[in-house]
Order: C-alpha cells, then sequence, then structure tokens
C-alpha cells in the first residue's frame, strides 16, 4: 500500500492514505500529461497533487479556488487558466520537488502549512520515472574520464590532457541527457497545465533539477527554494584517489557506477522490505512526535515506490558521481555565467546571485547572503 494511494491509479486511495496521514487540505489527484516516451512513443505522465487554495487573494472566486477543469487541449472548454489569462495570476504556483529515491507522499507534513499560506496553489510532484509518475525509459549514461585508470598507456602529460578533456566534455553530454529527462518533462507539465510563472522548492536531487530547470527556463521562475540541495560544491581534488585507496572504496564506487538500491531491493523480496524498515526507523525514529505507525506507513511508502519499474532512479549515478557530488556542479555553472540573475532560497537564507563587474571590468558572478 502506498501511503499516497492503494494503487497507482486509484485517486480514492490517495485521498485516504493522505487523510488516514493527516493532511486536512483539500486537493485533487491528477496524471498530468509530460511528453511521450523516447523509447515506446506512448505518452508520459507526471503524478500530481493540486491542493486548493485556502485563502484566495482578493478578487479570487470560490469558483476558480480548485483546479478541477480538464487539463489544456482537453476541452474547449478549459477554465484552468493559462499564459495569457490574467486571472490566472491571481494564484501563486508553488511547485514541490522531492529528492532521490523518495516520492511526493513523504511532504505529507508540510502540505496543510503550505496549503494554507494565503493566496498559493500547491502543486506536489512525482518527478518522472519516480514515486507513482510513469516509468519511462531513462537514458543511460556512459561515463569515462572520470578515473585516474583511465589515463593510463598515454604516454604524456599533453596527450593525457588532451584524453581528459575529450572525455570531460562527453561526460557533460551525458549529464546533459540525464538531465533533460527530467526538465522537458517539467516544462511539458507547465505547459499542461497552463501555468506562467511559479515558485519552485526542492529537496535534495529536487533542489538541483529545480535549479537546472531555472538555469533553462528562467522566465517561468519567480522564485528557487533549495533545501539541502545535492550538486552545488565540486567533490574534494583527491576523491578519486582516495576510494580506489581501498578495497571499501573500490567496492563502493564500483556499486555506485552499476546498480542502484531500489535494484537490490527488487531483488530481495520481503528482506529488502526489513531493510527499508531499518533505514526508516534509523532516520526518522528520534523524532519526538512520531508514533510506530507512522513509520511503518513511511516504510510501507517508501518500499512500494522502491520496486516499481526502475526508471528515474538511475540518476543516483547519471547526474550524480560517487560521494553524491554532481558530475557537472551547479557552483561552477554558476562561475561560468550560465545564469544572469537568479534568486532562490536556502534553507532560512535568502541569496542572491548576480553578475557584477569587478574592478579589471570582468564579469564575475557574487553571492549576497541575507
Amino acid at each position: 500500500r502506498l501511503l499516497v494511494g492503494e494503487t497507482p491509479a486509484s485517486t480514492d486511495g490517495v485521498m485516504a492514505g493522505l487523510q488516514s496521514a493527516g493532511v486536512k487540505s483539500k486537493f485533487v489527484s491528477r496524471m498530468v500529461p509530460c511528453g511521450t516516451d523516447a523509447k515506446t512513443g506512448k505518452p508520459i505522465f507526471m503524478n500530481t497533487l493540486i491542493f486548493e487554495s485556502k485563502k484566495p487573494l482578493r478578487g479570487r472566486t470560490k469558483k476558480t479556488a480548485m483546479t478541477k477543469a480538464p487539463l489544456r487541449g482537453e476541452s474547449k472548454d478549459d477554465d484552468s487558466g493559462g499564459d495569457d489569462d490574467p486571472e490566472a495570476q491571481l494564484e501563486i504556483p508553488v511547485v514541490m520537488g522531492h529528492g532521490w529515491g523518495s516520492g511526493l507522499g513523504l511532504f505529507y507534513r508540510n502540505f496543510d502549512a503550505v496549503a494554507s499560506i494565503p493566496g498559493v496553489r500547491l502543486y506536489a510532484i512525482d518527478w518522472l520515472g519516480m514515486g507513482r509518475s510513469s516509468r519511462c525509459t531513462f537514458p543511460k549514461a556512459c561515463f569515462r574520464g572520470l578515473q585516474p585508470s583511465n589515463n593510463c598507456g598515454l604516454n604524456s602529460e599533453e596527450a593525457k590532457k588532451t584524453r581528459t578533456a575529450e572525455a570531460r566534455e562527453h561526460d557533460l553530454r551525458q549529464v546533459r541527457r540525464a538531465e533533460n529527462f527530467f526538465i522537458d518533462a517539467l516544462e511539458k507539465w507547465r505547459e499542461s497545465l497552463g501555468l506562467s510563472k511559479m515558485i519552485l522548492f526542492g529537496h535534495s536531487l529536487g533542489g538541483y533539477l529545480s535549479t537546472v530547470y531555472s538555469i533553462r527556463h528562467p522566465e517561468r521562475v519567480s522564485r528557487l527554494l533549495l533545501c539541502s540541495p545535492v550538486g552545488m560544491p565540486k567533490p574534494p581534488a583527491d576523491l578519486d584517489e582516495r576510494a580506489m585507496s581501498t578495497w571499501r572504496g573500490r567496492t563502493f564506487r564500483w556499486l555506485w557506477e552499476t546498480t542502484t538500491p531500489q535494484s537490490v531491493l527488487r531483488g530481495l523480496g520481503w528482506v529488502g522490505r526489513k531493510m527499508v524498515n531499518k533505514f526508516v526507523w534509523g532516520r526518522w525514529a528520534d523524532l519526538e512526535d512520531i508514533e510506530e505507525q507512522e513509520l511503518e506507513k513511511i516504510a510501507a511508502y517508501l518500499h512500494t515506490i522502491s520496486v516499481l519499474p526502475q526508471s528515474g532512479e538511475l540518476a543516483s549515478n547519471s547526474i550524480l558521481r560517487f560521494g553524491a557530488y554532481a558530475r557537472n556542479p551547479l557552483g561552477d555553472r554558476f562561475r561560468a555565467g550560465e545564469v544572469g540573475t537568479c534568486n532562490f532560497d536556502v534553507g532560512h537564507h535568502h541569496i542572491s546571485l548576480s553578475l557584477c563587474p569587478t574592478s579589471s571590468g570582468e564579469g564575475a558572478n557574487v553571492l549576497h547572503l541575507r
């Protein structure tokens, strides 16, 4: 049983699951079109919860406080609002994206608080290939040039540098392919719902993906909120050497590059369920206000979505290196000028990243924290 539904197709199960978890806000569950599978050509969908705005802004009628209209393109009578609909801008869309190996269900304690903010329409999503969203073909990447051993056999330092540069370019193309899997789907999801601009909130890998989306589509993001995002810093310079120096490091690295925890769980049956239980109890049992029954539901939810067909989980080694460092760190991309001006929040701090001139006249990225 899923915390957010008895089965992937059960809207009633979604309602019952969240209500049993204590969620009181009204919402609708939608499978929102977000493109087609690159391999099969079949339509794909992102699982989405759309919450009622409890306190609409002045002038917002009760009729439009809840999205019940067909998606764009489903009917000529569509009144859900679009890019050119001024009424649609009276509500602020806030989109919540979960982290790797997770799903929107783990935000269940946050839904009521966010949905009750005046004028906010909350959208909680399962990233494509995760949670209850379509499990479509993920572009499996092939990386090279990140291991010191790949330079063995080259006769000169110059040849080694050339080989490393070529491999780096190859790796960046592979990273972009993997990012596109999620970013293109999110953009088509936005188009399907007719949202003009939105506030993006992302946790962990969801923070990384939300940031990449903001870089690619800055005109669609009014603010970016990040909670413990992965992929910001560069990995330590000696990360590879340290990993290769011990058998544990070599084993961990090999596992990271060749498999995923979900693949292991799929093959372990009931033993896998016990492993998830141990993980959940170890991580959240110390919370003061959490009960055993609640932990059991979280464990059941995580195990259920983990053993669904393999898809988006492959982002673990396609976008991230072992140690959960980004293959293309976001900090480097800011400094490289991939984004001009971007406002985002990390934790309870507000950060403004802008391109400012230096004394030499060159452009430099400057972080302002307040």
